[in-house]
């Protein structure tokens, strides 16, 4: 078995190995009567669909023995989406019409078929489809722009005079040695006029040629297996599945060229050598490609921070050892996300062992299972998450602070990390000694201190698992939280401070609800049921700083979080050691690229995932600043205030905050390396106002959420920042947008993810056969993670999120997400402070729908009628007349959860006489009864918008 791979015989056996997978994987995805994007058939394929079939775009199906055929039978309509490969011998029949996306490619002898044997129905080709010779054409077809169709081609046996339409223009190659070719029709225009292109030299193309081919077929061996420039790469094995049209579609873009499509006829049989020479040809015959339209957020192509690939970080150093282990040449982030998502189990092992995380037990398998849903990981893995955080380090290390608590009122305690390490190990041998164990759940009513922290160390240390809230969350809103998960221990502040306002946490009342409690645990005080007292009892057991740390299976409960509840009642979602320990160490040490020298300070509660994911950072060696109470008590800037005096390297916060500090006008005294920024969209006019505040600091908006306790999209070292976009896909994680049933890279649609990930959840509490799992994240669109957000993905791979899928508006039967309407607004209308987008039953308008905008102003601003004009004719101009509201209306504030983000849906049940869905969880139920008061002295505004909008400021 050895010689068979030293002696490189395997590559003999693997093309053969290449078309069985992809006649396995495009049968797979075929299932169904939609195809998915980028299917690759390397052999013969035959998909009959009764009721219609859509062909996702860059689809490629490759010459076989017997050739390919699609079918629709009667009254169904066959789509091919764009960019699509038909290579050989494809029949293409539908006996209603055939509709083909713009820039696909069809080789010799394809049959365009529309005939039922008695009636002919259009056939539509997109525009710049390349049609070779040999394919044929039925009457009544029209030729999208820019389509070229080979002289040999057989267009309906010469179809006589109106009955073939073309497009503008269309252009007729004459072949060698084929038939003459019917002249353009009379109105077909001129090619549009030739602009020379600036020469590249030619090894700038044959790199993008490798790099091209290692990323999107071979992953590191193509620079392996080119023996020979000149060799076809067919026979290289590094053509036979992939498609001509693709690699000359990249050279088109990447040197802004236009290669003609009869270079293609052949193509397969090219050598590197040929492809490289495509290019300087184009540039000598002066062609160039016109630049297609771009979205909005793509046009501003300046970014607002630009990465250093030369810099040193941990993510460098993940790379190369990447390299070495795998041989793929990791030059980007692109790259490197590339091959995290494509060799998933191998990007995970290599990451687990980089990390240095101190593990026991085999790496293999790496996962266990199927698809998203059901995959497990490192099955024979045990670890701690604690043992992570608390791990010893050198003299220097073990001195230094690992954390810093500061609360409103200046109060100021440090902890060291042994001397944390000492703290936990008491707390748990006491808590060990009450018979605290791997089975138990604990939860905490607690505010943002060193004695929380030191509670849910000591807890998951040994196997138990841990929930919090914040105090100022309420007794029915924890109590929807707690009820179901019958705690035995409740760790709790008795009392609060905000805004030099102390309060009273109804820690009583909890112990009388919950009746499985057995034991208090105050988090202030040194009564004897106190958390000083604990420790101190534990300080009396033999408690050696060397003892190892019981590990857990990689799946072990850690937490147990809650959704935020604003759609229903608050899911209980359990997440795992393993997974929970690898998804932080991966977005701390990769993507924010932080170590002993950082201090973090991320503005957040108990009650929010952001704390859980604060605490890990400790894993890292960095200090974490914990701040309790008001970010603007006694001072306007008492947050950035005391970020500046800790010396803090990287600050987190929320749109919320920022919005704050711009209308505050707060200084920057700091001296941040990056600003994070979560918890909601961060629209592009903030996210550039931030950046130049903070500068130099790179200002990153990343999202995720609770249900997978990390990030989907966020930031790296080597990835720059554009305003309103989070910079880059997390590793490992393959994001896509799915629109209308195609999942795809660009482009707008629901976040969705398509591999498995460690830190999906281990699933919901008491839901023993997975149904309400299965439910809220797999139902909606069965194989693939559903995470409830609308986004757009660019093509530099940066992602901006557009808010949630459930709270999208339907306004004459056109769906818009808030987060548009909002970005809009913060854009070009400055005394809008912050706005709430909502509809409203309307019988008697199209679509029996009303768009509702609520509206915060800035100080100093009322909604007069000069202002309702300029935020309608804003929404018009830079939306559609769908984006105009039909009532506008002036709140002193809106509901927000506790965790500061918009509430839609709260806001949209009591407008349509419905039960807030779980009241509790807001921070300010108050504003929605404010705001429908509101709502009902005003009657929808039916006055034009016409006029020129006056830009703010």
């Amino acid at each position: 078995m050895s010689s068979f791979f030293k002696d490189g015989k395997w590559r003999r056996v693997l093309p053969a190995v290449r078309v069985i997978a992809s006649l396995a994987r495009a049968r797979y995805q075929l299932r169904g009567a939609r195809l998915g994007a980028r299917v690759r058939c390397g052999g013969r394929l035959v998909v009959s669909q009764p009721h219609g079939l859509a062909v996702g775009s860059r689809v490629v199906f490759m010459e076989g023995v017997i050739p390919t055929q699609l079918w629709c039978a009667p009254g169904a309509t066959l789509e091919i989406g764009a960019h699509s490969l038909f290579n050989y011998g494809v029949t293409l029949s539908a006996r209603q019409s055939v509709r083909i996306g713009e820039r696909c490619m069809f080789g010799s002898l394809v049959h365009l078929a529309d005939d039922d044997g008695r009636t002919v129905a259009p056939i539509v080709i997109g525009d710049d489809v390349w049609v070779a010779h040999g394919a044929v054409i039925e009457p009544g077809s029209t030729i999208g722009d820019g389509a070229v169709i080979a002289a040999g081609a057989v267009v309906s046996g010469h179809v006589p005079a109106g009955h073939l339409a073309t497009g503008n223009p269309a252009r007729w190659l004459p072949l060698e040695h084929e038939p003459s070719a019917p002249p353009p029709p009379a109105e077909a225009k001129a090619p549009p006029a030739r602009v020379v292109a600036t020469p590249s030299p030619r090894a700038e193309v044959r790199e993008a040629i490798i790099e091209w081919l290692d990323e999107t077929r071979c992953f590191g061996s193509a620079r392996a297996q080119l023996t020979d420039d000149a060799a076809p790469l067919r026979a290289q094995g590094l053509l036979d599945s992939l498609g001509a049209v693709e690699l000359v579609t990249m050279l088109e873009e990447r040197f802004s060229v236009s290669i003609g499509r009869e270079h293609l006829r052949e193509a397969t049989g090219y050598s590197l050598d040929d492809f490289i020479a495509l290019v300087p040809a184009a540039t000598a015959a002066g062609t160039s490609v016109p630049q297609r339209a771009q979205p909005t957020e793509e046009a501003d192509a300046a970014p607002l921070h630009r990465a250093d690939l030369a810099a040193p970080s941990q993510l460098a150093s993940f790379a190369r050892y990447v390299e070495q282990h795998t041989g793929v040449k990791v030059d980007g982030y692109a790259r490197l996300h590339a091959f995290s998502v494509a060799e998933v189990e191998r990007f995970w092992e290599l990451f687990l062992s980089w990390s240095g995380a101190p593990v026991s037990g085999a790496l293999h398998p790496v996962t266990t299972g199927g698809g998203v849903e059901t995959t497990r990981f490192f099955p024979e893995v045990r670890l701690s998450w604690v043992e992570n955080l608390l791990a010893k380090g050198d003299e220097a290390a073990e001195q230094a602070p690992a954390l810093i608590a500061v609360d409103e009122s200046g109060a100021r305690r440090v902890i060291s990390r042994a001397g944390l390490r000492r703290q936990v190990r008491a707390a748990a041998a006491a808590l060990q000694a009450r018979g605290l164990g791997p089975s138990d759940r604990v939860v905490a009513v607690a505010s943002n201190t060193v004695e929380t922290v030191v509670s849910c160390l000591a807890v998951t240390s040994l196997g138990a698992t841990w929930s919090s809230v914040a105090p100022d969350l309420g007794l029915a809103g924890a109590l929807a939280r707690f009820e179901a998960l019958e705690p035995r221990l409740l760790f709790a502040h008795r009392s609060f401070t905000s805004n030099g306002v102390r309060s009273d946490t109804p820690t009583a009342e909890l112990q009388r609800a919950l009746p499985s409690l057995q034991h208090l645990v105050t988090l202030d005080g040194s009564d004897p049921g106190s958390l000083a007292a604990l420790v101190r009892e534990g300080e009396g057991l033999a408690v050696a700083d060397d003892a190892p740390w019981p590990r857990f299976a990689f799946d072990h409960p850690l937490f147990i979080v809650f959704s935020s509840g604003t759609t229903g009642r608050p899911k209980c979602i359990v997440h795992g050691h393993g997974g929970t320990l690898l998804e932080h160490l991966k977005e701390h040490r990769l993507h924010c690229d932080l170590g002993p020298h950082d201090r973090l300070l991320f503005q957040t509660t108990t009650g929010w995932m952001m704390w859980n994911w604060a605490v890990s950072a400790l894993a890292t060696g960095a200090t974490v600043v914990l701040y309790e109470g008001s970010v603007s008590h006694p001072r306007a800037d008492s947050l950035l205030s005391v970020a500046a005096r800790e010396g803090v390297t990287v600050f987190g916060t929320s749109p919320a905050w920022l919005q704050y500090a711009r209308d505050a006008e707060l200084g920057t005294r700091t001296r941040f390396r990056q600003v994070l920024s979560t918890g909601s969209v961060l629209p592009a006019p903030l996210h550039r106002w931030a950046s130049e505040r903070f500068a130099p600091a790179a200002v990153n908006s990343i999202s995720g959420g609770t249900d997978i306790l990390g990030c989907f999209v966020l930031n790296s070292p080597w990835s720059d920042v554009h305003a309103g976009e989070s910079s880059c896909i997390s590793l490992g994680l393959d994001v896509r947008a799915l629109s209308q049933g195609v999942v795809q890279k660009q482009g707008d649609g629901e976040l969705v993810c398509v591999t498995p990930f460690p830190s999906r959840p281990v699933g919901l509490f008491d839901d023993p056969g997975g149904e309400r799992f299965h439910a809220a994240y797999f139902s909606a669109h069965p194989g693939v993670w559903n995470h409830g957000d609308l986004i757009h993905l660019s093509r530099r791979g940066s992602v901006r999120v557009r808010g949630r899928c459930d709270g999208v508006l339907n306004i004459r039967g056109v769906r818009i997400g808030p987060a548009e309407l909002y970005e809009i607004l913060a854009r070009r209308i400055e005394p809008v402070a912050q706005a709430m987008a909502v509809d409203e039953d309307a019988p008697d308008e199209p679509g029996e729908r009303r768009l509702l905008l609520f509206v915060k102003l800035r100080p100093g601003h009322t909604l007069d009628p000069s202002l309702r004009r300029d935020i309608k004719l804003a929404l018009k101009t830079d939306g559609s007349p769908n984006h105009v509201p039909a009532v506008i209306v002036q709140v002193d504030e809106l509901p927000m959860t506790s965790n500061g983000k918009l509430s839609e849906a709260a806001l949209q049940d009591a407008l349509h006489g419905r039960a807030v869905r779980n009241r509790a969880a807001l921070k300010n139920p108050g504003a929605i009864d404010r705001a429908l008061a509101a709502r009902r002295q005003l009657a929808p505004e039916a006055e034009p918008v016409t006029g020129t909008l006056k830009l703010a400021g």
